[in-house]
């Protein structure tokens, strides 16, 4: 028999321990769910999350793609500028549609459309009647005939 017990102290079997008390059991349990959700939301909500690293991707995606569009207008302006560095007449066109500049003796004639002169004349308003003076006259109107 003392043979049975020392193994019993020795090995600490399980089916012979004192059952852990009910409360210990159900703090275990919300400790390991308060884990859990912990867990949870460190790995989809937190700053390094799955949200935020899906939304990283993407901004890195646009201005990859912003980028790309960014050279290739950078390529076309530095063709443009070669074009302009290489052909004096080309440079004299632009000064003069773009800036509006002549030589020295040149005069320069512009010719506006019909359209833009309508729209920016201006509204003209109906004149207001002369009021008249205590004395019972109109105002002084310049006289019609002859200067």
């Amino acid at each position: 028999m003392r043979d049975v017990a020392g193994r019993i102290k020795k090995y600490r079997l399980v089916r012979y321990r004192r059952p852990e008390p009910k409360a210990r059991r159900t703090l275990l349990r919300l400790l390991l769910i308060a884990l859990c959700v912990w867990l949870a939301y460190q790995v989809i909500a937190s700053e390094h999350g799955l949200i935020k690293i899906s939304r990283t991707k993407s901004e890195i995606q646009e201005l990859d793609r912003e980028a790309a569009s960014l050279v290739n207008e950078k390529e076309e302006l530095d063709e443009t500028a070669k074009t302009y560095e290489n052909n004096p007449y080309l440079v004299e066109k632009a000064l003069r549609d773009e800036l509006g500049m002549a030589k020295e003796d040149e005069i320069v004639y512009r010719f506006e459309d019909e359209k833009e002169e309508e729209e920016e004349l201006p509204v003209v308003e109906p004149e207001k009647p002369a009021e008249k003076d205590s004395s019972g006259e109109k105002g002084k109107q310049p006289a019609k005939g002859k200067r």
